[in-house]
């Protein structure tokens, strides 16, 4: 579910990472907490029923833009990431804890019962540690670079070359 909303395999270890960071009991419980609000989320892109109809409003939306976010989650990719996040941080905003609570339940389903408020903080931390594999790989480099020049390293470099240039003498003596 969360490769279909658009998640690469380093976004989806950062929801892992955000959803641990929640103090979770349970984490495999808060993902499905996470994909059942997804499948329900698709759902609502062709029909919001009735009893939805307050939560909406709590979130501060209305049918029409819950919906495009619901279209925007039913597409995937980037869109559908963002709208992701801007319906949990909408639940979050919700002051009003009951009504908080109604809308949590309504959009990610009995799952939001046993973990609360962790599904939506969930979603939206996880867009705060996503590090791209490039990006980790540049930092790497950057501090492989730092060692390189250290003085340690090039007097270790120099005694490689050494030895490795002393071979053949050794061998000589050797013999």
């Amino acid at each position: 579910q969360l490769k279909m909303a658009g998640y690469e395999a380093e976004e989806i270890q950062a929801i892992f990472k955000a959803g641990i960071d929640t103090g979770t009991p349970n984490i495999d419980q808060l993902i499905d907490g996470i994909k059942e609000g997804r499948i329900k989320l698709t759902e609502f892109a062709t029909a919001v029923p009735d009893s939805l109809k307050p939560a909406i409003k709590s979130l501060g939306m209305t049918q029409e833009g819950f919906q495009d976010l619901s279209k925007a989650i039913a597409n995937g990719g980037d869109g559908g990431k963002e709208a992701m996040v801007e319906v949990a941080q909408a639940v979050l905003d919700i002051k009003d804890k009951t009504k908080q609570a109604e809308a949590g339940v309504a959009i990610y389903g009995t799952l939001w019962q046993e973990q609360g408020t962790k599904v939506a903080e969930t979603i939206v931390n996880a867009s705060k540690e996503v590090v791209t594999l490039t990006s980790n790989v540049d930092i790497m480099n950057r501090a492989v670079d730092g060692i390189d020049n250290e003085p340690a390293t090039k007097l270790k470099e120099s005694m490689t070359k050494l030895e490795t240039s002393l071979i053949p003498v050794k061998t000589e003596l050797a013999e």
